[in-house]
């Protein structure tokens, strides 16, 4: 029993470790899993299908209908009915005897004029696939974003625990070099306990970025579909997808014609056309052509009725047209003309909005590039610092502040450099999903 407790023990053991193992991932990997796994992508997926069904039931409409019937009717035993004549000596059968009815029959209906109803109603339902696919587009473009974001931040966290933790490293060394001098009556308690506290913060910092960086794995995981304890390695460097973007007036221009929601909202008006030509066309007589095939026994459209199976046939034009509905229709014409100025006003919205959005995020971008380049020269100046102040407290010619001082601007520089490429990058992408011209 206890080797069995045992054996359970160790498997259950290596398979924990086998489901913990890191997760490399690139972004491009990140993207893949995420369109493979990511729910919302596939419901929007979902309604493009829903919509090309919809649309083929409303071109059904415009082809002829045909219905095959077939019935069989018990009644009681009916006795035939004779009719004797003068000059005859045989009686005529009008009704046979007979205590079933058999019916089978063929139909076919043909819509010949309908106002307009049957074609504007299929164009409406051909505009709302394109309707669905712009939104299947956006959502891709908003979900390819998401997982940028989510990637990257845990790439700056990443980063920033590392320059945490190669901190804390020079801090342990310098607080050597003070323990040293300490010792020798070269230092005072009061340096020491500044190094102490200098590293009990950097502990704390650690703990800070870990929390948000599982925070934000949690996030990505919960997109990509991973449910276990894996822990994600982003693999991937912002300078492999870093791009440039076209001039602002060149922005302004792509998102006009490409943006997801105004050609949304470009195909919502051009629906709403349709759904009023669709209810304006109720207002006109309906006509189509009909034709029936029978196959009876006994057959009423043949006299006299026998107790054999007969055909007959009828072909002709049906003309139906809704006098009086209480005012529904003119009501819903109205509703209809509303919901085209409404889908108007809300496409020119979009419209107005749509260039000082563009705008506004291009100086967003500048302003991530200035950032960039203003962060690197920053790094280059706190290294240099950094190194030089070291060197002078080791020759004593700086206390122990301007050490600790310098230790913090090097990390703060280090971190900085890379959240401000991450930060331009993520800008360049944000603008590229606005113009509607994200890749996944």
């Amino acid at each position: 029993m206890k080797r069995f407790i045992t054996c359970l023990a160790v498997f259950i053991f290596s398979v924990f470790m086998i489901s913990a193992e890191p997760i490399e991932l690139t972004i491009r990997q990140a993207l893949e899993r995420a369109f493979d796994r990511d729910l919302g992508y596939q419901a929007a997926k979902k309604d493009v299908l829903i919509s090309e069904a919809r649309a083929g039931q409303a071109a059904g409409d415009l082809w002829p209908s045909i219905t095959v019937e077939s019935s069989l009717f018990l009644t009681d035993e009916k006795e035939a009915y004779t009719l004797s004549l003068p000059l005859s000596s045989e009686e005529v059968v009008i009704a046979p005897e007979t205590d079933r009815l058999q019916k089978n029959s063929i139909t076919l209906v043909q819509p010949l004029f309908a106002g307009g109803t049957l074609v504007s109603k299929k164009a409406f339902f051909r505009t709302g696939i394109k309707i669905s696919e712009s939104r299947l587009k956006e959502t891709a473009g908003d979900l390819a974003l998401r997982v940028h974001e989510l990637y990257w931040s845990m790439a700056k966290l990443d980063n920033g625990e590392k320059a945490l933790e190669k901190t804390r490293e020079l801090v342990l060394a310098h607080m050597k070099d003070v323990e040293t001098f300490y010792n020798e009556g070269l230092a005072t308690k009061v340096d020491l306990l500044r190094v102490k506290e200098r590293l009990s913060r950097i502990d704390l910092e650690i703990i800070e970025n870990k929390n948000r960086l599982e925070k934000t794995a949690l996030q990505l995981k919960n997109i990509l579909g991973l449910d276990g304890g894996e822990r994600i390695i982003t693999v991937s460097s912002v300078e492999e997808i870093a791009g440039n973007l076209p001039s602002e007036s060149l922005c302004v221009e792509t998102a006009g014609k490409s943006n997801d929601s105004l050609r949304e909202a470009r195909f919502a008006v051009e629906a709403a056309r349709y759904q009023k030509r669709m209810v304006r066309g109720d207002l006109s007589p309906k006509v189509a052509f009909v034709a029936a095939y029978h196959y009876d026994k006994p057959n009423s459209s043949q006299q006299p009725l026998l107790d054999t199976y007969q055909e007959s046939w009828e072909a002709g034009l049906s003309l139906s047209f809704d006098l009086f509905s209480g005012g529904k229709r003119f009501a819903r014409v109205t509703e209809a003309s509303l919901s085209e100025e409404r889908s108007i006003l809300i496409y020119e919205k979009l419209r107005r909005n749509l260039e000082s959005y563009v705008r506004a995020h291009y100086r967003d971008y500048e302003a991530q590039g200035l950032t960039l380049e203003a962060a690197r020269r920053n790094f280059e100046e706190a290294e240099e610092n950094f190194r030089m102040t070291r060197s002078l407290y080791l020759e004593g010619m700086a206390v122990n502040t301007d050490v600790l001082d310098a230790e913090a601007a090097y990390t703060e520089a280090q971190i900085r450099v890379l959240n401000a490429a991450v930060d331009k990058e993520l800008a360049r992408l944000r603008l590229l999903n606005i113009m509607g011209v994200l890749e996944r």
